[in-house]
């Protein structure tokens, strides 16, 4: 009987792995450590804290364009929100979780709220250097209220779904479109 071992290259992932773990701890090792930069808002005071920690430089925005930066972010949080709302009731009604009054009431209030935001971006007077992005959240704002209505009348039509689903989908470009100029306005901030 043989000794030898029928298989010899049982042996040989072992080592491969050892190589790669061997080679990855080598390698990290030698990777220099970066500098870390940190950025918070407290109040309306942006402070940056470089890795040398000795130096903390201190720039203090204006109150009005730290309030706008703040409803920004409100306004961002409830988009998203509005448009997760419009997935959930479709998805509802399209399992049939929904009954067709409760879809109905759904698809009103939500219309009701798309309405609010957009009123309530209206109401926002933004500084300057935000004004033409402002002006596009405000016009995607007004696409929002048309394709929920869309949603809504489609959701009514008894024939098909086809409306209701272009809706939801119209609503969901016009929310994108708001997001990107709401975070566009932000961003002309220098924030």
């Amino acid at each position: 009987m043989s000794r030898e071992d029928p298989k010899p290259g049982r042996w040989i992932l072992p080592l491969v792995v050892a190589g790669i773990v061997g080679f990855t701890y080598v390698f990290v090792n030698a990777i220099p450590p970066g500098q870390v930069s940190d950025s918070t808002i407290d109040n309306g005071t942006v402070t940056t804290l470089p890795s040398d920690t000795s130096v903390a430089p201190t720039t203090t925005l204006l109150p009005e364009v730290a309030a706008f930066v703040a409803d920004v972010r409100s306004l961002v949080n409830a988009n998203t929100n509005l448009v997760d709302r419009a997935q959930q009731i479709n998805d509802d009604w399209d399992t049939g979780e929904a009954t067709f009054s409760d879809t109905r009431d759904s698809f009103e209030t939500l219309l009701a709220d798309i309405g609010s935001f957009g009123d309530e971006v209206a109401a926002i007077v933004p500084p300057e250097a935000a004004a033409d992005a402002w002006q596009d959240a405000l016009l995607a704002s007004e696409d929002m209220v048309t394709a929920a209505d869309q949603m809504l009348e489609g959701f009514l039509e008894p024939e098909s779904s086809t409306g209701r689903r272009n809706g939801h989908t119209a609503l969901q470009a016009a929310a994108t479109a708001c997001e990107d100029a709401l975070n566009q306005a932000r961003a002309a901030l220098n924030e």
